[in-house]
């Protein structure tokens, strides 16, 4: 096993959908035994690390809400500390919900920012809205890019799909401070008390995960429990440090 600090994704790398991914408890377990610390981290905005801790634990992996990252945390707090005062959500409760917390006022008028983030509960008119709020000057900030996520064996839409529609409508580019952004990357880096040099970033997308790593001096473990096969790795310009096809290998590497 690698002795590193690590950071973790968690869609396609702990878990798919609602199965955990093969040896995914024994290797938290294991960084727990040799006191590797790590932080988890989520491109998925829609549940709070309450939420997600409690899911983890149901599926045999032992983990705590303290040790979560989600990119709604990052997303919101960015806007608190640039100056933003309001902004139109387009996201699920968890989202909103956060930004209230940290003092934003959510306003369809005129707002500093529309803040977008995966949500399985918007209408069109919603959508309508946010793409006009645009048009007519706000801000544009989404809690990521990906533009799909596995799910049950299946690929669904995320942010970056619904990012992709407001920018056709609207004209105006999106910012993401999701990874592979350094903003992400930061917060982790604090958690844990380590530079990027100091850690491995573990998980499926090489355009988040790996890329994130490679572009900040990271190692990189890539595993193909996700997003990611071969085919995909072979064509692609991001390299990781090590590849695994599951975590199980990443526990008997030496």
């Amino acid at each position: 096993m690698i002795h590193k600090p690590c950071v973790i994704d968690l869609d396609g790398t702990l878990y798919c959908g609602d199965e955990p991914t093969p040896f995914a408890g024994e290797w938290i377990d294991c960084l727990r035994a040799n006191a590797i610390p790590f932080a988890l981290m989520t491109n998925n905005p829609s549940r709070s690390p309450r939420q997600i801790a409690q899911k983890l634990n149901e599926m045999g992996i032992r983990v705590q809400q303290d040790e979560i990252i989600t990119s709604a945390e990052v997303a919101v707090d960015y806007l608190v500390e640039n100056g933003a005062a309001s902004v139109y959500v387009l996201g699920g409760e968890y989202l909103s919900g956060l930004a209230q917390s940290r003092g934003l006022t959510i306003t369809d008028d005129r707002p500093d920012y529309v803040l977008a983030g995966h949500t399985q509960s918007f209408g069109y008119w919603e959508l309508a809205k946010a793409a006009q709020l645009l048009v007519e000057g706000s801000g544009f900030l989404c809690t990521d890019l990906d533009h799909a996520i596995p799910f049950e064996g299946k690929m669904i839409p995320h942010t970056g799909a619904l990012a992709a529609y407001l920018q056709a409508v609207s004209g105006k580019i999106p910012s993401s401070t999701g990874k592979p952004n350094r903003c992400f990357l930061d917060v982790a880096c604090k958690r844990l008390n380590r530079k990027p040099e100091e850690l491995l970033l573990v998980g499926d997308n090489l355009e988040t995960d790996i890329a994130m790593g490679v572009q900040y001096g990271a190692e990189t473990a890539l595993v193909l429990t996700g997003i990611t096969d071969e085919n995909k790795l072979s064509a692609s310009t991001v390299l990781p440090t090590y590849v695994f096809r599951n975590l199980g290998e990443l526990i008997a590497y030496s």
